[in-house]
């Protein structure tokens, strides 16, 4: 996924947990969704997005002169 289509994955999932909606029907068909499992791939997503950043390893060098 394009860092595009990830921000836009996650502006789907916000609208979702922000209604509150648990399920929806339109012309008989109905689609349910699991708040849990959205928070974790939305989290999941958020980690993509960011940097992969790491802490680099602290070495001491002692002056000798």
């Amino acid at each position: 996924m394009s860092p595009t289509e990830i921000k836009a994955r996650i502006d789907e999932i916000d609208c979702i947990l922000q209604s509150g909606a648990k399920s929806v029907t339109v012309d008989g068909v109905t689609t349910t969704w699991d708040h849990d499992s959205l928070r974790s791939e939305r989290g999941d997503l958020e980690r993509k997005l960011s940097p992969k950043t790491r802490r680099r390893p602290f070495i001491l060098k002692p002056r000798l002169g």
